[in-house]
């Protein structure tokens, strides 16, 4: 499977992804979803120090 997800078009883009790694990518993952502007919907997230400097952006 490639790392790189390369996303073209003129369309909105929807749908659900499972995400496994290291737990700091949660933080990577919170300020992606914060270029949406739909809201975002991350599980499982851990409470880990930079979670919570991310919450409050």
């Amino acid at each position: 499977m490639s790392s790189t997800f390369h996303v073209r078009g003129g369309r909105p883009l929807d749908g659900e992804i499972t995400v496994r790694g290291a737990k700091n990518l949660v933080s990577k993952a919170m300020v992606a979803a914060l270029l949406g502007e739909d809201p975002s919907v991350l599980r499982s997230v851990p409470d880990i120090s930079d979670v919570r400097i991310v919450s409050n952006l």
